[in-house]
């Protein structure tokens, strides 16, 4: 599979090499509020490859995205379409199977007003203005702008195949380069699993277009086949432009594809770029986790209420936390007449809400529900006050039924706006308009308001995937974060499930008592990647013998602070780690050839390399001017941000410290670098070319050297039993990433390990194996106390240079008595394999100079803070000789 290929490269290059790929200005380009997540990176990094490194490219190019819903599918179109700009691509086709996903996403396309805007306020390149703008037909193409027309497929392929008065034709289409843009593109790939009433595989080029032959497809879905085939395969995707060439792309992206399928993955062989799917998104922390919660409750608005309520005591522990959070359910019926009547039934249940239905409630075992009537309590919140509150949360204008593909404008607009905070929706009554093109960060809640199950020999039916997909739609996380130090887009609390925050990372699903059904639908999470098959909770419990130690009694961690950078400190561009000196090639018109994987100019011997350095100051002023009006970033107010202490910009422009002192060197032919060393004018745009290059590299720099945090130098004292704590935590049971050192080592029965339990990586577990087997019995010669604490996020030290948080996995403290004099050791330990180190070679480094670098103010007893290199297979002996020099007097 292609991105099988790609992943052999990365493994190969280290694991930036497509991340780093990424151009600075297509993330300019997309909307700031959307900050791209690392996979993001690599999925445009690999796009970036194909088209500019590639040799195996083939046109017209056809390549599939498989990724995960949540994972920001629509931000990688959008960020795909700019770098297709940047080579030459102007008019897009964006298409899917239903008008109310259209609809959604042209908002997201084309109206800067609306919170899901994927652009940025204004769209450069090479520093002039670029529009994006929406076309009926291709006539209405402007060449210097982004033209996207916007359309289903059926839509698509009736325009082209039943001609009128100024329809779009296939001619239309000749000597043009297009992009067709498929989303949710799983639909068409059902296709390719047809068979015919005699239940043969069906070949693509003859028999598909019998569609009289093809079994159980309505005369929508066979419109639909005759588009992808017909229209979109056969009619666009080959035609040539004005070079004759056939240019034309074709990307599909999809949460879903069924590479089981042998016809499936032969057609997809040489087409998925990238694939991310719901288990590793799941598993990276970028998904709610989801809980089925399994009721004997019979009366479903019972159910219903048992929803709210947990909603609202949702809303409150974000409140208590300072988050805005005004958290979503879905009432989910099996028929819209059903939707009606649920929707008139819980109306009647709000309006004449009683204390004494919600104490009927507070019984419930759940624990959650519980949890939150304990809440209710503990922070004097009246049952008589919380009826009113959900009467007024819950009541009829801030409810919102979607059953129907007819539904107003304004109800469209409604269920896709619902993070917005001036939404006050919360609770949508639907059977299965939600069921696709639904992104909302803030449903926490699915209650199925029905009874039936649709399964076969024990197998998930029809309808129970179709639950399962949505509560999949339902997973994506709403991003929150308490402190710098967090990532606002990954959970939080998967080591710590008894923080009351947790509420905030779960989607509940509500239903009733039903084990079968139950059971069938934890079976379909599980096969769609969404649930574990077994999730394992074990508490972590400081043992009763660390607490009589001197360690827990007296003991202390000493731990840096995060502290904001103070901007006037930036004094200039080096302070932003911008390089003084850059190099631009003028054209020569000599031709040469590149290395596929190299990024360096490789210029022949037989081209000139006649030389000229200017500094920007002395260019003539006013290209110097139209070069930083032509780039965004160099507008003043955005460059005050950076910059607080800037009076003026020709101050940034004329000052060494600033743009000023910044060397450009030209290479190119004698003649040219004769008019650079004069400043003729007839080199002027050669001139800009190159400032506007420079400029673009230098705003590049200043915006990923702009630190906002930093970690201080100095350490601070903690005790030791103020920050360590029993906790909770939750895992898949049947990882094979995850090791018990209590079943294989009786970890808890060790006297120099702080906890009762360990589970970890298999690493993790062999550096305990060896630390009993070996490092222990040589440190017990020389030290009083040996204590080995792991680190379930208890702490946090945080990098001298930009104040990311990084948790290592065990602290070791070692105490010995010398003359009346106590001396105590504190080393951090990290065991990480090669691959992780590659990612996050700054842990390494922080690791290592804090025997340096930290300041410890404390005068007794005497502590140090001691560096060790990382642990692995790899490492261990360079470990050990530290070890042994920086801990052991006997070195043997």
């Amino acid at each position: 599979m292609l991105y099988q290929k790609f992943d052999d490269l990365k493994e190969s290059f280290g694991e930036n090499f497509f991340t780093s790929r990424v151009s600075e200005e297509i993330i300019q380009n997309l909307n700031p509020r959307f900050e791209l997540r690392e996979y993001q990176k690599e999925a445009l990094g690999r796009f970036d490859f194909y088209f500019n490194g590639y040799q195996k490219k083939q046109y017209p190019v056809h390549l599939l995205f498989n990724m995960a819903t949540g994972s920001g599918k629509t931000l990688i179109i959008a960020a795909n379409i700019l770098a297709l700009y940047k080579l030459g691509y102007r008019i897009f086709i964006y298409f899917v199977h239903r008008n109310n996903i259209l609809e959604k996403t042209r908002d997201n396309f084309l109206n800067p007003l609306s919170t899901k805007y994927l652009f940025s306020e204004k769209v450069i390149f090479n520093g002039k203005e670029v529009k994006i703008r929406e076309i009926k037909n291709l006539s209405d193409v402007v060449e210097d702008d982004i033209n996207i027309m916007f359309t289903t497929i059926n839509a698509l392929h009736e325009r082209i195949n039943k001609p009128k008065e100024n329809a779009l034709t296939e001619e239309d289409f000749e000597g043009k380069e297009v992009v067709l843009i498929a989303d949710e593109a799983h639909h068409y790939q059902a296709y390719t699993k047809l068979k015919d009433k005699k239940g043969q595989q069906l070949i693509w080029d003859t028999d598909i277009l019998e569609l009289k032959q093809i079994k159980g497809l309505s005369e929508e879905e066979k419109e639909e086949l005759r588009a992808w085939e017909k229209t979109i395969q056969e009619k666009i995707l080959p035609k040539r432009n004005k070079n004759g060439e056939s240019k034309n792309i074709l990307l599909e992206y999809t949460a879903t594809i069924d590479l089981n399928h042998p016809a499936i993955k032969e057609k997809y062989e040489n087409k998925i770029i990238f694939k991310y799917d719901l288990v590793r998104f799941r598993e990276e922390g970028y998904s709610k986790e989801i809980e089925v919660v399994e009721s004997d409750i019979r009366n479903p608005m019972e159910r219903a209420l048992q929803a709210v309520v947990l909603s609202q005591y949702r809303r409150k522990i974000a409140e208590k936390n300072g988050l805005p959070l005004k958290p979503v359910i879905l009432f989910k019926s099996k028929t819209i007449e059903e939707s009606k009547r649920n929707e008139l039934d819980f109306r009647k249940l709000i309006d004449n809400l009683t204390v004494y239905d919600l104490v009927k409630i507070s019984q419930s075992v759940f624990q959650s529900i519980a949890e939150a009537f304990q809440y209710f309590k503990e922070n004097d919140i009246p049952l008589e006050n919380l009826v009113e509150e959900l009467k007024n949360d819950f009541a009829p204008e801030k409810c919102l039924a979607v059953n129907s593909k007819q539904d107003s404008e304004e109800k469209q607009i409604l269920v896709n706006s619902l993070e917005d905070p001036n939404n006050e929706i919360r609770a949508i009554f639907a059977v299965d308009m939600l069921n696709e093109g639904w992104d909302v960060l803030n449903l926490f809640d699915i209650v199925r308001l029905y009874e039936t199950r649709d399964s076969r020999n024990n197998k998930p039916g029809k309808t129970t995937i179709a639950e399962a997909q949505l509560i999949g739609r339902g997973m994506r996380y709403w991003p929150f974060a308490l402190n710098s130090e967090q990532d606002k887009y990954k959970r939080k609390f998967d080591k710590d499930i008894s923080n009351p925050l947790r509420i905030l990372e779960q989607l509940h699903y509500h239903c009733s008592y039903q084990p079968q059904y139950v059971s069938e639908i934890k079976k379909a999470l599980v096969d769609i990647g969404a649930m574990e098959k077994q999730r394992r909770e074990v508490e972590i419990k400081v043992k009763e013998e660390f607490k009589n130690t001197y360690f827990w009694k007296e003991g202390f961690i000493f731990l840096n602070e995060l502290t904001k950078v103070d901007k006037t400190e930036f004094k200039s561009l080096e302070d932003f780690s911008v390089p003084c000196r850059h190099v631009y090639p003028l054209s020569t018109y000599f031709t040469h050839e590149e290395a596929i994987l190299s990024n360096e100019l490789d210029l022949k011997q037989d081209v000139p390399s006649y030389r000229a350095t200017l500094k920007i100051k002395d260019l003539p002023e006013n290209i110097v001017r139209f070069a930083l009006d032509k780039n965004k970033f160099y507008y003043f107010d955005n460059l005050k941000r950076f910059i607080p202490g800037l009076r003026t910009i020709k101050d940034f422009y004329q000052n060494d410290n600033w743009l000023g002192g910044i060397e450009i060197e030209f290479v190119g032919k004698e003649t040219d670098i004769e008019m650079i060393r004069r400043k003729d004018v007839k080199i002027f745009p050669a001139l800009l070319g190159a400032l506007i290059t420079v400029l673009n590299k230098i705003s590049q720099g200043m915006i990923k050297g702009n630190k906002q945090f930093r970690g201080s130098k100095k350490f601070y004292a903690e005790e030791i039993k103020k920050k360590l704590r029993d906790k909770i935590i939750t895992f898949d049971f049947y990882s094979s990433k995850i090791n018990s050192a209590s079943e294989k080592m009786r970890i808890g029965e060790k006297k120099w390990y702080a906890q009762n339990e360990f589970w970890g990586t298999g690493l993790e577990l062999d550096f305990l194996k060896q630390f009993d087997n070996d490092y222990y019995q040589r440190l017990q010669a020389e030290y009083d106390d040996i204590i080995l604490i792991r680190n379930e996020q208890f702490w946090a030290i945080y990098n001298f240079e930009d104040g990311q948080a990084f948790y290592p996995d065990f602290v070791l403290f070692l105490r010995k008595k010398n003359n009346q004099k106590i001396e105590i050791k504190q080393i951090f330990i990290e065991p990480k394999d090669d691959i992780y180190i590659k990612n996050e070679p700054w842990k390494q480094e922080l690791i290592q100079t804090l025997e340096q670098v930290a300041m410890i103010e404390w005068e007794t007893p005497e502590y140090k803070i001691l560096s060790l290199p990382f642990y692995n297979a790899r490492l261990k002996y360079e470990f050990e000789e530290m070890l042994k020099a920086k801990l052991l007097k006997n070195k043997s």
